[in-house]
């Protein structure tokens, strides 16, 4: 470690050790630094200490609101990869902390009540939309494609994405998780809706990517939607700023892509559960949360789109474990890294593939040459139960999310191993959990080298795998639409 990085890590130290309530915020020039040196000081660290002063810095009416929202979406990030910081801080809060404060500063704060709503119009907020390969937008489309083709008396749809995570930091940050953005043309909008098959509703998108002041952003969509008047307003995620805003105006539904309760204040929150009714539950005199049956909603089906091992030079005969995700760097951490080596020392006719943007050359110098050999990465694919259905295992390290992929592995009907905590390890049963990675290398093992144990394992999985096929969003719109 060089002076320069040593004088940061020191600076952080005596920063932590005064504390951030008896330093002065509203210099812009001392709180770059400060967010520069604590944001480097965690990452080398992980001291915990560090993202308590964040939280103090995101409560802090003084800041620059674009600041706060930045700061809250590095705690989201973090927290996804990590579950344990909120032990320490209470990510509610600050969330809430930085909604009062849109609220107060919006232009449009004392917008009244839609009186007479568009019975043909449904509005949908994100706060990403990309492609086909990532999940939310998937669920979002998923839910486009059940009104166009259940629910005739919607003519109109209209997709905004909020982009509330900016695209480049607004402060100095050291490894800063910004907004993933692909420019969404006329055309690229076309191609979504055909590969869908959204062919009756009128499908509109919005977004003010290019806009760096949220206050702003924000308004300006705000008044796009009320100027509507939808029937409905859909919020895809557990927390959206814009969608909080709506629901002063109107009823807003929020759906949140892993199995935590959304944190967003909308009237309804609706989470996926083993159920198999649809229930509403009053936790407050303004909230409900609407639980759903848990269901494998993607568009899967809609693809001619299929592939085989040779498309990417894997041998047939290889045992291949598969590991999804969206942001693979980010979630697999050393420690996972470590027990897919061990596994591939110990089976030499064992290989993995990574689905989702991971670049293995990073480990090309850290695993032995026939390792490093035997892992395949094939990037995002349109039809993941095609791209999993290429394994014979789906592995899950130590994270929120990844329920998606989970759910795409169970209906391949391989075995599914994962920690037992986060999304996965709802949607499974005892047997295929574990408290530890060294548990997860014992288990793998004992699954690769026993067939018996193997074909027994796929058979229990069939069991989930019927339990979870079929589902769509129908339930959940006609629900919304009787209200």
């Amino acid at each position: 470690m060089n002076n320069v990085n040593l004088n940061i890590l020191k600076i952080s130290k005596e920063i932590l050790d005064t504390g951030i309530d008896k330093i002065e915020l509203n210099n812009k020039d001392i709180l770059n630094n400060i967010l520069f040196s604590i944001s480097y000081h965690y990452d080398i660290n992980k001291d915990i200490r560090c993202i308590v002063a964040f939280e103090k810095i995101c409560k802090n009416i003084n800041v620059d609101i674009n600041i706060r929202i930045f700061l809250y979406w590095q705690f989201v990030r973090i927290s996804f990869l990590n579950k344990e910081i909120l032990k320490s801080i209470n990510i509610k809060e600050i969330y809430d902390s930085i909604l009062d404060t849109v609220n107060q500063s919006s232009a449009l704060k004392e917008i009244s009540e839609i009186k007479e709503k568009n019975k043909q119009i449904a509005v949908f907020i994100t706060n990403q939309f990309l492609s086909y390969e990532h999940s939310p937008t998937k669920i979002l489309l998923s839910m486009i494609k059940s009104i166009n083709d259940k629910f005739s008396e919607i003519h109109e749809i209209y997709i905004f994405n909020s982009t509330e995570m900016p695209k480049i930091s607004p402060c100095s940050y050291y490894k800063p998780s910004v907004f993933n953005h692909i420019n969404i043309s006329d055309e690229y909008f076309y191609y979504l809706m055909k590969l869908a098959s959204i062919d009756r509703c009128e499908v509109n998108y919005f977004d003010d990517i290019d806009e760096t002041n949220s206050l702003k952003k924000i308004d300006n969509m705000l008044e796009e939607i009320y100027t509507l008047k939808p029937n409905f307003i859909i919020s895809i995620g557990g927390s959206n700023i814009l969608a909080d805003m709506c629901n002063n105006f109107t009823d807003v539904y929020t759906y949140g892509t892993t199995r935590d309760t959304p944190i967003a204040k909308t009237k309804y929150l609706v989470k996926s559960l083993n159920t198999t009714k649809i229930k509403e539950i009053l936790i407050n005199d303004k909230q409900s949360i609407i639980e759903i049956p848990q269901g494998f909603f993607g568009l899967e089906d809609k693809y001619d789109e299929s592939y085989i091992r040779e498309q990417f030079e894997i041998p047939n005969d290889l045992f291949l474990i598969s590991i999804v995700g969206n942001r693979l760097e980010e979630e697999l951490s050393d420690k996972f890294i470590d027990i897919c080596k061990d596994i591939l020392i110990k089976n030499k006719n064992t290989g993995i593939v990574f689905i989702g943007e991971y670049n293995k050359e990073c480990l090309k110098n850290k695993l032995p040459k026939d390792v490093y050999n035997r892992l395949y990465t094939i990037g995002f694919k349109n039809n993941l139960i095609s791209a999993i259905a290429l394994s014979d295992m789906f592995l899950n390290p130590k994270r929120t999310g990844g329920g998606y992929g989970g759910l795409a592995a169970i209906l391949c009907n391989i075995p599914v191993i994962s920690i037992n905590t986060g999304d996965v390890s709802e949607l499974l049963s005892d047997e295929f959990k574990v408290s530890s990675y060294s548990e997860m290398f014992d288990l793998v093992n004992s699954i690769i080298e026993n067939n018996d144990l193997y074909i027994r394992m796929c058979d229990k999985i069939k069991i989930l795998s019927n339990k979870y096929e079929g589902k769509d969003w129908d339930l959940l719109i006609n629900y919304i639409l009787q209200k």
